[in-house]
């Protein structure tokens, strides 16, 4: 049996079973804890696993669908342990991909994709219904009207992934074919590339571009692997490798390697040069909370590779042990429990012929941060961990926050505040607060008329040096004296 191939939702995906929770990673030690297990589900070569809030409740469950092990859902509890529904025993299919999306624009997270689809009811519980449309790998608002539409993929030759426009009647029109992408599984993912406020398509080995109402043209780029010219990509995965404000891409294609492409701002992309170990699928983020994008691989054990904020990777410096030796296929991240660490999910299958299954499994991460204001940001990356601000913004780039910054339109990364008032000096018109503006003021850093005293009796600022100190202490000696 062929691997599947996959890189679908808006949600975050993985295939099969095995979930991990990070910890702050370094070069010589594990981002992941292995020993911290839960039972997710049972497996033996699942298919796919997506990753949502199935039920409403605000935490996130886990949807699967497989081969052998049949298709269940998977309620969190909300600290990382989960109690499995079943939904049907499934049989092979030809097309494996899950999507959790609303197809029914009913609130809540519908079960769609390649197999069996099911309709969410309300708080979980899941009805099957037949395909709306069949072979789902993208489900996102391509022409900004406030409605999902959808991407398939053709299986019959000629190959090809096709756009679906939301009728806002409960269906979908087709309305463009991608054209042939060469068959097999290809990657397919979204991103507004080129910073035009709408969502541009990666298929395969081909990057489209959106014309703004939801059609696409391709880009002219080519995307085969730089070291197996005719490839395109299995997996692939849009984000800011070098931390320049563009979507940057990873490309994954089987037997030869992963690639990292760098985006010029504009929707041009330019190979890094790097060529990273073979892989399956990948996922991107922020795994050890450096503010750098890190990337998690599968296959046989997959690893942990740590971005440097460049566009470059360093690793493994971890590789998972998938149960009963079964390879992993899958990586998806996600937040599973109560703290704000990204969560990695892992997901092995069987083996063929040697009687192996692969097992679903929760690792509680190690880093265990939280966010103190529940804003969306970490502590560690928040610019202003105790004042809400989930956008983040810092208009003088100074590094602190707008929200928590004492002068936000003036660079002050120190925050000083003499007189300890609302304003830093960098933006105090009254640096010592004496109500004395600065530019009148004989002494704009100091407070002569502050009550300081010497057994009682006030000190002055007799040599108008601007400080009240011993040195003014002649000056009033008479007065201490009693003359």
């Amino acid at each position: 049996m062929n691997p599947v191939r996959k890189r679908v939702a808006p949600l975050l995906v993985a295939c099969s079973c095995l979930f991990f929770w990070p910890s702050r990673a370094n070069a010589q030690g594990p981002v992941f804890d292995e020993s911290q297990r839960s039972l997710v589900g049972p497996g033996c070569w699942c298919d796919d696993v997506a990753v949502g809030d199935l039920d409403g409740d605000g935490d996130l469950d886990v949807a699967s669908i497989g081969n052998f092990s049949g298709d269940f859902v998977a309620y969190n509890d909300g600290i990382g342990s989960f109690t499995r529904q079943y939904l049907n025993q499934a049989g092979p299919r030809t097309i494996k991909s899950l999507v959790l999306a609303d197809y029914d624009n009913d609130g809540d997270l519908d079960i769609g994709g390649s197999g069996p689809w099911y309709r969410n009811e309300g708080g979980g519980s899941f009805v099957p219904i037949a395909p709306v449309v069949p072979g789902v790998k993208l489900a996102v608002d391509l022409n900004n009207d406030g409605f999902l539409d959808l991407v398939t993929r053709q299986i019959e030759s000629p190959y090809g992934h096709l756009v679906y426009h939301n009728d806002h009647q409960g269906g979908y029109a087709l309305v463009q074919v991608l054209g042939d992408d060469g068959g097999g599984w290809p990657a397919a993912t979204t991103a507004d590339v080129d910073r035009d406020g709408d969502l541009d398509i990666f298929v395969g080995k081909k990057l489209f571009l959106n014309s703004g109402n939801g059609s696409f043209v391709d880009s002219g780029q080519d995307f085969t692997a730089p070291e197996s010219p005719g490839y395109g990509s299995y997996d692939a995965a849009f984000s800011d490798l070098n931390n320049d404000g563009e979507v940057d891409l990873v490309l994954v294609t089987p037997a030869w390697g992963c690639y990292p492409y760098l985006n010029s701002g504009t929707g041009l992309f330019t190979w890094t040069g790097e060529t990273l170990p073979d892989t399956y699928t990948i996922a991107l983020a922020d795994v050890d909370l450096d503010g750098k994008i890190d990337m998690v691989t599968s296959n046989g054990p997959g690893g942990v590779y740590l971005g440097d904020g460049l566009g470059s990777f360093s690793g493994p410096v971890q590789t998972f042990t998938p149960s009963q030796q079964s390879p992993t296929y899958e990586v998806a991240l996600a937040h599973l429990d109560q703290d704000c660490s990204i969560d990695v999910i892992v997901g092995a299958a069987g083996v063929p012929g040697k009687n192996t299954c692969g097992s679903p499994y929760a690792y509680r991460n190690i880093l265990n941060e939280f966010d103190s204001d529940a804003d969306g940001v970490c502590d560690p990356l928040d610019n202003c961990p105790n004042y809400p601000n989930p956008v983040q913004e810092d208009l003088d780039t100074d590094g602190i926050g707008d929200a928590c910054d004492n002068c936000p339109s003036v660079y002050n990364p120190e925050q000083y505040n003499l007189d300890g008032d609302n304003l830093g000096d960098a933006c105090d018109q009254d640096l010592d607060g004496d109500g004395v503006l600065n530019d009148q003021d004989a002494c704009p850093a100091n407070r002569p008329d502050l009550p300081v005293t010497c057994n009682g009796r006030p000190l002055r600022d007799c040599n108008s040096d601007c400080n009240v100190d011993g040195l003014d202490i002649q000056c009033i000696l008479p007065e201490l004296l009693g003359q």
